[in-house]
């Protein structure tokens, strides 16, 4: 029997643990979770904003020129909301279009509002409340910003918006004439304000993306440690894991739990005959149609080489025995690969309280040889301390 791995050639895209078995967060998963929590939100920010622009124009009172501008303004934005609420849930595929679209909507009606507040209100109007109120909505359009794009592009499109404002206050600053001290000093505080804003905005993303990166590789790699690159099942190493909480957990609770231990055999014939790939491709059967037969909670492992491992879950002897055979019957059955008939010998053995990980592992290999030198395509269940082997299938 082979226990040593086989040699890593390079990095491949690893398959789906076996059932029992969690796997890691694939990317694909996760942006597709994103996505689906983006559209969410951005389907009860958009009803909000829709609201709260319809009633503020409902109250809107005629007279003036900031009346004027709402007027025409505020039934603008509430049409750009409600279109994107039916986009959203026509074509939820929409949502970069709807993204982005309310980007530039909101962004333009600020800009276009605090425009409006320096050069067309003047004193009819006092400028400051049109600057409290603009300072509170800037940060909210750079953050936006930052939601829609990556970090870069989201700094360079907050920088024009920025930009934008500062030479409209760099301009009412130069030419208006009636400003008074206080005016200059809260404009001046604005442009600072919302500069640091923007940087922060830029750290805090550069941060957050950087984190992101080097969690994926955590992950990657915490992966690579415990999956067999070959089959995408468990490796040796994770099964000792599982083997020790399944082993400590029995201890505690009385439940049984059993080990499956499997070889193909002949499979240096296979490779002799066909070429490692055809070897190789025979393994990744196997392990797929091991999975196919296993319940939930079992966790099926390469142990090494053509050896696969499999920890029963609260299944007792004959449980265990029997999962053996039915998984004997499956490889017999099936045409794995270029290889039109394999078989592979099966030990059993079943959980003792006396038991170390070790003692278990020693039963069910021994089993394993029993099966193996019993004339190979059998199930040999390993006896408890007191008892014989017995033979599932013979």
């Amino acid at each position: 029997m082979a226990w040593s791995g086989t040699k890593d050639a390079k990095i491949q895209r690893m398959e789906p643990r076996p059932p029992g078995v969690t796997a890691p967060v694939t990317p694909v998963e996760v942006e597709t979770s994103l996505t689906d929590l983006k559209r969410r939100v951005y389907l009860a920010g958009y009803t909000v904003a829709g609201l709260a622009a319809g009633t503020a124009w409902r109250w809107n009172r005629p007279g003036g020129a900031a009346e004027a501008f709402n007027l025409v303004t505020l039934p603008l934005l509430v049409f750009l909301f409600a279109a994107l609420i039916l986009l959203l849930l026509v074509r939820p595929a929409s949502l970069r279009i709807c993204e982005r679209a309310a980007f530039f909507g909101t962004a333009l009606y600020m800009l276009a509002r605090l425009a409006h507040a320096l050069f067309v209100v003047g004193w009819d109007t006092p400028v400051t409340i049109a600057i409290a109120s603009f300072s509170h909505w800037m940060p909210a359009v750079m953050m936006l910003a930052f939601l829609v794009w990556p970090v870069r592009q989201a700094f360079v499109a907050s920088s024009i918006y920025y930009v934008m404002t500062l030479l409209m206050v760099g301009g009412y600053l130069l030419f208006q004439r009636q400003s008074t001290l206080s005016l200059n000093v809260l404009l001046q505080q604005f442009v600072f304000a919302n500069g640091v804003y923007l940087v922060l905005f830029y750290v805090l993303a550069t941060a957050r993306e950087r984190y992101a990166r080097f969690e994926a590789i955590a992950e990657w790699w915490n992966q690579l440690a415990h999956t067999d690159e070959l089959t995408g099942v468990s490796n040796r190493r994770q099964l000792y894991a599982d083997l020790k909480r399944e082993l400590t957990r029995a201890q505690r609770s009385g439940r049984p739990f059993s080990l499956i231990l499997f070889d193909i055999d002949h499979f240096k014939d296979v490779n002799d005959t066909h070429g490692h790939a055809a070897g190789d491709e025979v393994l990744k059967s196997i392990s797929h149609v091991t999975r196919a037969q296993l319940r939930q909670n079992d966790l099926l492992g390469r142990w090494g080489g053509e050896e696969f491992l499999i920890l029963a879950v609260d299944a007792d002897s004959a449980e265990a025995g029997t999962l053996a055979e039915r998984l004997r019957r499956s490889i017999e059955q099936s045409t794995l690969g270029p290889v039109s008939r394999v078989t592979a010998s099966f030990g059993v053995a079943t959980f003792c309280p006396q038991d170390s990980e070790d003692d278990l592992i020693r039963r069910t290999d021994a089993a394993l040889y029993k099966a193996k030198e019993g004339g190979r395509n059998r199930v040999v269940v390993a006896p408890s301390p007191a008892e014989p082997a017995r033979t599932v299938h013979g």
